[in-house]
């Protein structure tokens, strides 16, 4: 089986995400990134379809363990720092995070159920 190369925007893509994991503050993101890479907004708004690819995939896999090891961090300052640091950054930090972890390894990002029922 041949593995597919990533593409100039995901490599872009994965450049920036990488970038933007090493930033305290996490500045972008993903929607922005992905339109900093090239993507056209109406793909940037549909991110699943991107960072559910191979390419993305196996490439985000770093990036992910990396964002891992800081919300862990977050997690730990949280129980250590209540008195120095503000709370509520740490609490978003592990928010967005773990969304941002959900989302570039492939898991659900919201619990959406949707149930159509039929009256008679």
């Amino acid at each position: 089986m041949v593995k597919k190369q990533p593409t100039e925007k995901q490599k872009k893509l994965l450049k920036l995400m990488s970038e933007n994991i090493s930033k305290r503050g996490f500045t972008k993101s993903v929607y922005k990134m992905m339109i900093d890479a090239g993507y056209a907004e109406s793909t940037a708004r549909r991110q699943v379809g991107i960072t559910r690819t191979p390419a993305i995939r196996e490439g985000a896999s770093k990036i992910v363990k990396a964002m891992e090891k800081e919300r862990d961090n977050a997690l730990a300052a949280m129980k250590r720092e209540r008195p120095k640091a503000m709370y509520r950054d740490l609490a978003n930090a592990t928010y967005k995070l773990t969304k941002n972890i959900q989302l570039l390894g492939g898991g659900e990002t919201a619990r959406e159920k949707h149930i159509i029922k039929w009256q008679e």
